[in-house]
């Protein structure tokens, strides 16, 4: 029996109009609410991916510069490793590094040396000039910077002087490029400087810094060109204005801010929807960011039709009350038989996730809500009655490492709509991880908004550990196999190399050897069989040939066992404080028959002075013998052999094993020759190795220039060759002044 404080439908029918009313008034409200809903939905969808773009445009900008700094560090690098970089050392350093053609925002970077750093301030800086010296790319535009002064601009200056005390790098403030010649054309820009100091290592304080500062490399930017490279930057949703805060203002009671970039005209007069700040190169950027998105006519029309459509069926719902009034037998049978069907596909549903081992889930992305089956949630240690789980529990479940990945995933399903497909460890709990793969499709709206996602959860903790133990096997294998490669291979090296240096050995002083002996056996035999009856004269020649061959042969002897005694350290290195002037000019005098031979010319042009070293004197005069010795072999007749001093620099080890710059002596002695040929400039100081211009076969061990840089090394000096541009070569010695950083090895005696 029915309630009579409960009006039934059929008690309705009296009052015909009073359930069409309150049906509409309820549908109205209802359209209302999802109406408003809806703005709600596109307002706040709206304002997420405005966060998302200004977080986006911050960590891109901020990876840019960093990306940036890391090339100023290669850059140094390249600089620190030469001493005097040259324009085709640079070229081809420009060449290999393969810059993009917009250069990530790069207008141009290059290097600055200090130079006339004469005086120094009372804080221990240093005064000169920084002018710019290298430049890339190579454009007219960028010549324009060339020869620049870094120094002669306060904001350039004083961000040399914070990179220089810092050893860091720096960014200005905003500055005109040097290269743009019209003030009113050019745009707003900055340099990124990182400082380079003298030695291999960034001194630890400042004075010392401030000391052995030698110069900066620098990126150049157009502010506007560089924001126009980043990606995110380029959004027409995000209007995009970046601050210089130069620092605070007591009395205005706030920032200093210099506009740099602004993406459109007018926004400095709106308020931002969201300002971040940037800290980089020891400065502070301003980031506003303005919200330029819109609703657009497409979402103004859902949304208007969502209140016509609801007012529409409101009206039929109204309509249709009285005649669904008449039909509650019929729509509570149906009910019951749709009620009926619902609840066999609830069996059906639980009986198919019970019987397979993966759990499934069910993610209502406009509430935020998460079902789980109750596999699922034996799976993760709940009862399996829970039912729903926060979506938070989940999160901080997942391993840390594998958070940013799995939100990859997810961002790109929602997206872009690929396919959902992860591997990530979920915590069960006493530092147990177990590894899962999750699967899952979204469902879309019409308007194309993911609101629901479905998926399931599969444990792979065993397939996982299958698989790493199997990649640790093969890389084990392929350790074994590169070990065991590069054995056979430096074996294989060790013997050809043995071989060669056995064939080579055997191939140049077997002519050496034989050719002296030969001659005192032949000269030998030949006095004894005419000893009694050959004339004096004729017998005093045999005897000046033998001992001509034995010098010969003694020279060749002392020279192989000099070489196996600086190999070996045992040659004994006497430095004393000589006048090398005196030393050459002993030197020549002993060649002056050689030259006068050859009608050869000598000058000594004695560009230094003093010329006091401290070397051996017995080893200095063996290698200029040497030297010019091959330099009047080889010069035509009637040339002139040239001698010159210069002062120079070496780059030598200290102490603690840092490279320091010391100054030495140059003594370059050049010849109008044949020369030597480009590829064998170095293998000519090798033992046993003659030049394939001067090798005539007629004698000659290759051995002289191998002991003279071995004495050479023993004296912590260099030696090189070089061809000249007119013809013939030239040999440099350099040798350092004073005292080296340390002592050269003393050789022991036999």
């Amino acid at each position: 029996m029915a309630n009579p404080t409960q009006p039934s439908l059929p008690d309705l029918r009296h009052n015909r109009w009073l359930a069409p009313l309150l049906v509409l008034c309820i549908a109205l409200g209802l359209t209302v609410l999802a109406w408003r809903h809806q703005l709600a939905e596109d307002s706040q969808e709206r304002s997420a991916n405005f966060s998302i773009q200004s977080a986006l445009i911050t960590v891109e900008l901020r990876d840019r510069l960093r990306h940036h700094a890391q090339f100023l560090r290669d850059l140094r690098g390249f600089i620190a490793s030469r001493s005097t970089p040259d324009q085709a050392a640079w070229q081809h350093y420009v060449r290999w590094i393969e810059l993009p053609p917009q250069g990530h925002g790069i207008h141009a970077f290059g290097y600055a040396p200090l130079q006339s750093a004469a005086t120094a301030h009372a804080e221990g800086g240093e005064t000169g000039r920084l002018p710019v010296t290298l430049l890339a790319p190579d454009t007219p535009l960028n010549r324009r910077s060339l020869g620049f002064d870094l120094l002669s601009e306060a904001v350039r200056a004083d961000t040399v002087a914070l990179a220089r005390d810092s050893g860091e790098v720096a960014l200005t403030g905003r500055i005109r490029l040097s290269m743009e010649s019209d003030p009113e054309q050019a745009q707003p820009g900055f340099l990124m400087l990182l400082p380079l100091y003298r030695g291999a290592a960034t001194p630890a304080s400042v004075s010392e810094r401030r000391k052995a500062f030698a110069g900066v490399v620098f990126i150049a930017y157009r502010m506007q060109d560089f924001v126009q490279t980043l990606n995110y930057a380029r959004s027409s949703l995000v209007g995009l204005q970046v601050f210089d805060q130069a620092g605070y203002d007591s009395d205005r009671g706030g920032e200093l801010l210099t506009l740099f970039f602004e993406s459109e005209p007018g926004l400095s007069g709106q308020p931002p929807n969201e300002e971040r700040e940037m800290d980089f190169g020891q400065r502070a950027w301003l980031l506003r960011f303005h919200d330029r998105s819109s609703l657009s006519e497409g979402g103004f029309r859902e949304t208007r039709l969502i209140l016509a459509g609801g007012v529409l069926i409101s009206l039929l719902l109204g309509a249709l009350v009285m005649v669904l009034t008449s039909q509650r037998q019929h729509a509570e049978a149906l009910a019951r038989r749709r009620n009926r069907e619902l609840v066999l596909s609830e069996e059906r549903f639980q009986l198919a996730t019970g019987s397979t081992g993966d759990g499934l889930w069910d993610l209502d992305l406009v509430q935020g809500q998460l079902y789980c089956s109750p596999r699922l949630l034996t799976m993760l240690g709940r009862a399996p009655d829970a039912g729903r789980l926060p979506l938070s529990e989940i999160e901080l479940r997942v391993h840390p490492d594998d958070r940013a990945g799995r939100r990859q995933a997810f961002v790109a399903h929602i997206r872009e709509r690929r396919p959902y497909d992860v591997q990530y460890r979920l915590d069960q709990g006493g530092g147990r991880w177990h590894w899962y793969r999750a699967r899952g499709q979204a469902v879309w709206n019409a308007q194309g908004r993911a609101v629901r996602m479905v998926g399931w959860l599969s444990d792979i903790t065993v397939s996982k550990a299958l698989e790493a133990e199997n990649q640790r096997h093969r890389e084990k294998l392929h350790l074994l196999v590169e070990e065991r490669t590069a054995h056979l291979q430096r074996a294989i090296a060790v013997a050809e190399a043995a071989n060669r240096v056995k064939s080579e050995f055997l191939a140049n002083m077997s002519h050496e050897l034989r050719t002296p002996m030969h001659a005192i056996l032949s000269f030998a035999i030949l006095g004894c069989e005419k000893a009694s009856h050959v004339e004096p004269g004729r017998l005093q020649q045999y005897f000046e040939r033998i001992r001509q061959s034995a010098l010969r042969l003694l020279d060749l002897v002392n020279d192989l066992l000099d070489l196996a005694k600086l190999e070996a350290g045992k040659m004994a290195i006497q430095l004393r404080r000589e006048n090398v002037a005196e030393l050459i000019e002993a030197v020549v005098a002993e060649l002056e028959p050689l030259l006068t031979a050859r009608n050869l010319r000598l000058e000594f042009d004695q560009g230094m002075q003093p010329l006091f070293l401290s070397v051996d004197a017995q080893r200095f005069a063996q290698v200029m013998n040497n030297i010019l010795s091959n330099a009047i072999k080889f010069s035509y007749p009637e040339a002139c052999i040239r001698i010159r001093t210069t002062a120079s620099e070496l780059l030598l080890p200290d102490g603690n094993g840092t490279l320091v710059h010391l100054p030495a002596l140059a003594i370059a002695v050049s010849d109008q020759g044949v020369g030597i040929p480009e590829g064998e400039l170095e293998s000519i100081f090798d033992k046993f190795t003659q030049s394939s211009l001067t090798r005539t076969g007629a004698g000659g061990t290759g051995l002289g220039l191998a002991i003279c840089r071995e004495i050479m090394h023993a004296h912590r000096g260099t030696i090189v060759a070089h061809n000249n541009p007119q013809g013939g070569a030239t040999f440099v010695l350099t040798f350092p002044c004073g005292a080296a950083p340390e002592d050269p090895p003393r050789m022991e005696k036999d």
